[in-house]
């Protein structure tokens, strides 16, 4: 008797342990810049920021105490870094003034991309529209009109 052959879908092959298995990591390829994300909560993000375990656990030893955080105008602000066996921390004055510069609100989603080379940060803020935050403006009287200058 001759055995006839299923309709259907062939079966998949069982993945290999290797295959199921994704390192999960912030590293980047040669060509791109490591980075991260997090949420911004005014309960724990406005006096410190907590960097993902994964982030510190690769990037960690090359964050230098004092980093630069740097908006997309290229304003910098001098931040320190506190290492302790909880994770790493940026804390102190330039991240608060960050966050008052930025006016940073529950839900802004900011995007890190660290360089190494520097130990700096830029850093992409989306508001709660999920569209990227316009960057801060001051309305300045030149010769009686009103002209739009970015804050920097």
């Amino acid at each position: 008797m001759e055995m006839k052959r299923k309709r259907g879908r062939p079966r998949k092959k069982p993945l290999v342990n290797s295959e199921k298995e994704e390192k999960l990591t912030c590293s980047s390829s040669h060509r791109r810049q490591p980075e991260f994300f997090t949420l911004f909560h005014s309960d724990w993000s406005s006096r410190q920021l907590k960097l993902p375990k994964n982030f510190t656990r690769e990037f960690g030893e090359s964050i230098k105490e004092t980093s630069t955080i740097k908006d997309l105008t290229g304003k910098a602000w001098l931040v320190s870094v506190e290492k302790t066996e909880d994770g790493v921390f940026f804390i102190g004055e330039g991240w608060e003034d960050f966050i008052n510069y930025h006016s940073l609100k529950d839900g802004y989603f900011l995007i890190f991309i660290y360089d190494e080379g520097d130990s700096s940060f830029t850093v992409k803020i989306f508001s709660t529209t999920a569209c990227k935050k316009s960057v801060p403006m001051a309305i300045v009287q030149i010769k009686r009109r009103d002209h739009l200058r970015y804050k920097y």
